[in-house]
């Protein structure tokens, strides 16, 4: 467990640091083992102006599975419709 921060500055030069803890692991999956998230929703347009927005459809999804102790494979991928 590690955590993430973010430091945010206005134009006064106060700063305020959020610091929240995430899990990283550079550790890979065991045999047999599925680590995955599949997304899908509408992208929020003008995000912090206007409150209920929403553009076109978006996904996001990445799944890894362990093919041995010491090699796992997958993949990543993120879209929007165009059209």
């Amino acid at each position: 467990m590690r955590d993430i921060s973010v430091v945010i500055r206005d134009p006064f030069g106060r700063e305020e640091r959020v610091t929240h803890p995430f899990y990283f692991t550079d550790t890979l999956l065991r045999n047999r083992l599925h680590s995955y998230s599949y997304n899908l929703g509408f992208r929020r347009e003008q995000y912090g102006v206007e409150s209920n927005q929403y553009g076109s459809v978006a996904f996001s999804a990445f799944h890894d599975y362990g093919v041995t102790d010491s090699l796992t494979v997958g993949f990543r991928g993120k879209g929007i419709r165009t059209w």
